[in-house]
């Protein structure tokens, strides 16, 4: 309590320096004593007067930050759609492409002609092998498989990026909607299965109840053999690097080339000291 005195003492003694302007008092709980509650003294008022959203679970001063900036690229990307630009120019394909979006009417009447392709390639895998390359080139058109894939820095070697595996593959946010038999979860892997059927009949698939049937039962089979988020939370549980050898030495039943492959993984990132490895 004696360094938390000292603190705020410290920045109260800092404020004229700066102008009172640059510290809000407004959502102070000065009825709570700092020493008592330093939360609630500084917040206090703030989480009375404050309406979480309707759209939100929470609210706060990141989320504000973080609408006001969506806000501010919505117009700026709106202004470019009605502007005319330099044909191959940023500012063109920007624009282009937030038309391409907005037209629902050319959208509907597309149906799932732009689909084709991809529906033709689902149609075409054969192996288990076929499979596991799919699910790496998903990846690559923001589609997500269970085997999550993204490059990012070294948890424990902030000076280089390396590649990273995760668990996926489930539409509910977390692996308990699927385990767990309370209402909550039991409606939410019911809304799961409605929602499957509504897309399949609207994309005028037969077997709409089947599939959702299956595509539920697969995603609680995959919903098993995931880590619990508490265990997750452990860095230490969830740092396990591996060398490319390495790694299909463990997993000898998955084919990594032809993953590694549909990623053109070798434009991403190979450690000077081992010229032909990956580190995950």
């Amino acid at each position: 309590m004696r360094n938390i005195t000292l603190i705020l003492f410290t920045a109260a003694l800092a404020i004229p320096a700066y102008g009172q302007r640059d510290l809000d008092t407004s959502a102070f709980n000065r009825e709570v004593r700092v020493q008592d509650d330093l939360f609630e003294h500084v917040n206090g008022t703030w989480l009375q007067n404050t309406e979480i959203p309707a759209d939100k679970s929470n609210y706060g001063s990141f989320i504000r930050l973080d609408d006001l900036s969506r806000e501010r690229i919505r117009v700026l990307v709106q202004e470019l759609s009605e502007g005319t630009h330099e044909k191959g120019s940023d500012a063109q394909k920007v624009g282009d492409f937030y038309r391409s979006f907005m037209d629902t009417q050319e959208i509907a009447a597309a149906g799932l002609e732009p689909l084709k392709t991809e529906l033709k390639k689902i149609d075409g895998l054969k192996s288990k092998d076929d499979v596991f390359e799919y699910f790496a080139y998903l990846q690559t058109i923001g589609v997500g498989s269970p085997s999550g894939f993204f490059v990012s820095q070294d948890a424990k070697d902030s000076t280089r990026y390396i590649c990273q595996l995760t668990q996926s593959g489930i539409t509910l946010p977390d692996r308990d909607y699927y385990l767990k038999d309370d209402e909550k979860s039991t409606a939410a892997v019911k809304a799961l299965s409605d929602y499957i059927q509504k897309v399949f009949k609207l994309c005028r698939f037969k077997g709409a109840k089947t599939a959702a049937k299956e595509i539920v039962a697969l995603e609680t089979e995959l919903a098993r053999i995931q880590i619990p988020r508490v265990e997750l939370r452990n860095a230490d549980k969830r740092y396990n690097p591996f060398t490319t050898s390495e790694l299909k030495e463990v997993t000898k039943n998955l084919n990594w080339d032809k993953f590694f492959g549909a990623l053109e993984l070798s434009k991403v990132f190979c450690p000077r000291d081992r010229p032909h490895d990956f580190i995950f």
